[in-house]
């Protein structure tokens, strides 16, 4: 197998499929339409993965993007994405965080209505002292 320099390896995945690592822990997948000697990159038909919490991802398609070559980490030709995370779209991502704030409102109505039910049982039993002396 011959040896490609760099840029004849991303010049060969030219409308085809690549996978792109970048710095921020961002992945995106799309094929390539035009890059320059920066690496700096036009994808097409683009899934975007943004790591969340419990190794879960949040998915974005976009028609076309432009990648700046100083934030690529890796470039993986006719690679597909990450494929062993657990896949969260954002429209579950909201609907999940939408939840969590709803519990925790929750709890803390829960605990005033105990703060308040505590501090009536105590001025009640103050009053029956009172009244008894």
């Amino acid at each position: 197998m011959a040896l490609l320099l760099p840029y004849e390896l991303v010049d060969k995945c030219v409308d085809s499929k690549i996978w792109v690592k970048l710095r921020n822990q961002k992945e995106v997948v799309g094929e390539l339409k035009h890059f320059d000697r920066n690496l700096h990159m036009i994808l097409e038909d683009v899934t975007c993965y943004e790591p969340l919490n419990e190794g879960k991802l949040k998915i974005t398609k976009l028609d076309q993007i432009l990648l700046n070559g100083n934030k690529i980490s890796v470039i993986v030709p006719g690679g597909t994405g990450p494929e062993n995370a657990k896949i969260q779209t954002e429209k579950e991502y909201l609907e999940q965080e939408k939840m969590k704030k709803e519990k925790q409102i929750q709890e803390e109505k829960e605990k005033i209505e105990e703060e308040v039910n505590s501090t009536l049982q105590e001025t009640s039993k103050n009053e029956n002292e009172n009244n008894n002396n």
